[in-house]
């Protein structure tokens, strides 16, 4: 009898070993992969790991530096959780066997902020169709928006908090808690993870994704600092934030409802809770396009709520940008021929951007791709881009403009200007 419980107990030991051995191996093999998939974003690493007879896998002191952020997100520890040891083993050597149930865990989450992190948190791109819904200025200059240092300045210098993906058999759960900036809850049924490829997320479920998201009051704080920021009333800062939500929906085509734009309006100033049924995988997440001049009655309409009443009317129409009147393009004529160009007067004329170098220290216009107008002293060419200088209370401030961005540039010049050499004396017109 005593041989066969010692006989049991090498057993135990060494089945208990080679789990922990298995679980060790499948582990770093595991973030071996992880690292592979992200390879062209950030890196992954944990300084240790270990794992429980219940199933558990667990990463102490994790990290995920992102190459576009001069700061990692870091977690104090990671649990990745499964029903039994023989879920977790076969999980872990075939990471698209993953069983019907799982959850993934972090603890002590963690961003610090930096000021030079990141350019903002929006940045609008070259292209009318790349430009940012979610874009609050915070600076004289309404080009310049919200960014890390505004928060830090806002007194948030870190986001903290912890997450849970929870995989069940017929839905998947997010719940994101921070203290700093609110939380986010997702539930989305049939809908299904694969840690090898995460990304397939979107394309695993037809269904609607219910989304709860709460600000803890960070878009009153938001809203206050631009404000003042900006050396605007707080109405007219909204006013000018919703537009540039309008802009960035016409530029994709869309056309928000009115109590859509009163909704995002409200959310900027106020917070609060929004609840909303989406559908992830759609162009517009399940914001219902409606055609103009279809009924109420026929209007299709997103389901959401504000601080739990339900808002109606919330939905989109397609958006075509009106037409140029013939008289504009008429008027401007960039070869200085045209009989609309006989007034010797100066006024904004048309020219090439490529060939601007006989306006520099000339007052121009350019107009970019995503309808922004910049206006300025021309300062400086290159190969790639034209420096356009703007008068500020402690000088003049020089922005590089790439010549792939800009659709149209003008000169403030009269209409037999030829652009010839402009000597001290005789310094570059203005418009009055």
């Amino acid at each position: 009898m005593k041989k066969l419980l010692w006989f049991v107990l090498v057993v135990a030991l060494l089945g208990y070993g080679a789990f922990k051995g298995t679980a060790w191996y499948f582990t770093h093999q595991a973030l071996e992969a992880s690292r592979g998939a992200a390879a062209f974003e950030g890196v992954v690493s944990a300084k240790s790991l270990h794992s429980g007879l219940s199933g558990t896998v667990t990463l102490d002191h994790a990290r995920y530096q992102l190459f576009r952020m001069t700061e990692p997100v870091t977690a104090e520890t990671v649990h990745f959780q499964t029903s039994s040891p023989v879920a977790l083993a076969r999980s872990l050597s075939v990471a698209k066997a993953l069983p019907p149930t799982w959850r993934v865990v972090m603890d002590g989450l963690e961003l610090k902020l930096d000021p030079a992190m990141l350019k903002g948190w929006v940045v609008a791109g070259d292209h009318e169709a790349d430009r940012a819904l979610f874009s609050p200025v915070c600076a004289p200059d309404h080009r310049q928006q919200l960014g890390s240092g505004d928060l830090i300045r806002m007194g948030v210098p870190a986001l903290t908090g912890d997450a849970t993906i929870e995989q069940g058999p017929d839905e998947l759960r997010l719940d994101l808690n921070t203290a700093e900036a609110g939380s986010l809850e997702v539930h989305w049924p049939d809908a299904r993870l694969s840690l090898a490829d995460p990304g397939a997320v979107l394309d695993s479920s037809d269904e609607v994704a219910r989304v709860t998201l709460r600000d803890a009051g960070l878009m009153r704080k938001v809203t206050a600092y631009c404000a003042r920021e900006s050396d605007m009333e707080v109405t007219a800062w909204a006013d000018l934030v919703t537009r540039s939500f309008r802009e960035g929906l016409n530029a994709r085509g869309y056309e928000p409802s009115k109590q859509l734009l009163a909704l995002y309006r409200q959310w900027l100033t106020e917070g609060g809770e929004l609840e909303l049924d989406l559908r992830p995988g759609d162009d517009t997440w399940g914001l219902p396009v409606n055609q103009p001049g279809a009924g109420e009655e026929g209007q299709a309409e997103l389901s959401v709520h504000y601080n739990q009443a339900r808002v109606p009317g919330v939905y989109l129409t397609p958006w075509n940008p009106p037409a140029t009147p013939e008289q504009a393009l008429a008027k401007v004529d960039a070869s200085g021929d045209s009989g609309a160009q006989a007034d010797t007067g100066p006024a904004w004329y048309v020219s090439s951007a490529a060939a601007a170098a006989p306006w520099l220290d000339r007052a121009v216009r350019v107009t970019l791709e995503n309808g922004r107008v910049v206006e300025g002293r021309l300062a400086g060419i290159t190969d790639e881009r034209l420096n356009i200088a703007r008068k500020t209370d402690g000088g003049e401030v020089a922005y590089p403009i790439p010549l792939k961005a800009i659709s149209r540039f003008e000169v403030w010049r009269r209409a037999d200007d030829t652009g010839k050499p402009v000597s001290p004396s005789e310094p570059a017109g203005t418009p009055g």
